[in-house]
């Protein structure tokens, strides 16, 4: 009789231990990124920043260890509630098709989810990780990711794989259960077609957030690398990449004169994709001697970036792929300097709806050459200004994502 008497309080023992460890266990949420080029430190500090704010979650941080050498550009302050897990191993990307790459990134997040024993996924970028992602990962975890590029603007171009590629993976996106927020990155009207198209609520709008920068710190640098003030300064930041339109610059300023570039001058700052990194130098030694061209091949701080804001005239950004947003327009209308995009898709209403420079032909480098031969300071956009920041300071951002959660 105790015999059993102790086995029934063991049994009930167990269980209200069990049930005691269920109410109290805190919600986890894994924030993932295998990428730091680009925004992407940018985005992670901000929701680093809003995780300190919500401390009633726990959030493991997956990043690439190369964040150990850039973490200092931005403060980071410290919580018990952030654990970082640095990703010493991290899948090739760039490797095998689409399938074979979602698989292989999305086992290496299931390994990382069931280490830390999370509720929730929230992917900076998610659109790689389709479609294995949620066939890989257990139900219970729930996933939400952020989408840059926003097929709608394309799908008039695009081929009829790609079509279907795209209509694929928003079926996944709506009708799995396991996706819980999809995050449509600077773009209001997408969500609202999106949700009533595939009959669900997931879609969402997401401010794309600028980065602050006191300028009380900036500095104008024409004289400290010799630039003259009357010159025209044309800037081009970033990550450089062939599809950012970089070495249509330079191929730009090829065409120029010697009379149509001597009053004008050229920043190229950013870290050089490697696969244009060779062609764009010898593009550079090509025409150095003819016009003045500023080179920072490197991770630019953005005390840096904001100084050459304040000491530039334009923005160039004659991108090939205009589907998406681009945060460089966010400093664009912090500076008040005009930025010069493609007159399509995303970017090109963006620019024309918060007044923030140019949006015309500038698919070539003979346009590009054209542009800047017709163009110098300009003050017409530099005094009339623009809206475009009120709504996507980085706390509206922050908000948005943790309000889904």
């Amino acid at each position: 009789m105790k015999n059993n008497e102790q086995g029934v309080s063991l049994t009930g023992g167990f269980w209200i231990s069990f049930l005691y460890e269920f109410m109290t266990t805190r919600k986890r949420i894994l924030i993932y990124d295998d990428l730091l080029i680009g925004h992407h430190l940018e985005y992670i500090h901000h929701l680093h920043k809003g995780a300190c704010e919500y401390n009633q979650i726990d959030f493991i941080f997956a990043v690439p260890e190369k964040f150990h050498d850039l973490k200092n550009k931005l403060k980071w302050k410290n919580s018990d509630n952030i654990k970082f897990h640095f990703l010493q191993n991290s899948p090739d990307i760039t490797k095998g098709n689409l399938l074979s790459k979602s698989i292989r990134r999305s086992k290496t997040v299931k390994k990382i989810a069931l280490q830390y024993s999370v509720n929730e996924v929230l992917f900076i970028t998610i659109m790689g990780f389709l479609p294995a992602i949620t066939f890989v990962m257990p139900k219970k975890i729930k996933i939400s990711g952020i989408i840059y590029l926003i097929y709608l603007y394309r799908w008039k171009y695009s081929s009829l794989t790609l079509k279907i590629v795209d209509s694929l993976k928003y079926l996944l996106l709506s009708k799995r259960t396991n996706f819980k927020s999809v995050f449509i990155l600077n773009d209001k009207s997408a969500p609202v077609y999106l949700n009533r198209k595939f009959n669900t609520s997931k879609f969402t709008y997401l401010p794309d957030p600028y980065q602050p920068i006191e300028e009380s710190n900036l500095q104008n640098i024409r004289k400290k690398y010799e630039v003259p003030e009357e010159n025209t300064v044309y800037l081009h930041f970033g990550g450089l990449s062939s599809w950012k339109g970089t070495l249509k610059i330079l191929d730009a300023l090829k065409i120029l004169n010697e009379e149509e570039s001597k009053d004008k001058s050229f920043i190229f700052a950013g870290k050089i994709n490697g696969n244009i990194r060779d062609e764009f130098y010898q593009k550079y030694y090509h025409i150095k001697d003819k016009i003045q061209v500023l080179c920072f091949d490197e991770f630019c701080d953005f005390s840096f970036l904001g100084s050459l804001c304040l000491s530039s005239d334009f923005i160039l950004l004659p991108y090939s792929n205009t589907a998406q947003s681009s945060g460089i327009i966010g400093y664009g209308a912090q500076f008040n300097i005009p930025v010069v995009v493609p007159n399509s898709g995303l970017l090109g209403k963006l620019v024309r709806k918060y007044n923030l420079g140019y949006s015309i032909d500038i698919g070539s480098d003979k346009k590009i050459a054209d542009f800047i031969r017709n163009n110098s300071t300009d003050n017409y956009y530099k005094n009339k200004g623009s809206n475009y920041m009120v709504e996507r300071n980085p706390s509206h951002f922050i908000q948005h994502i943790f309000r889904r959660l």
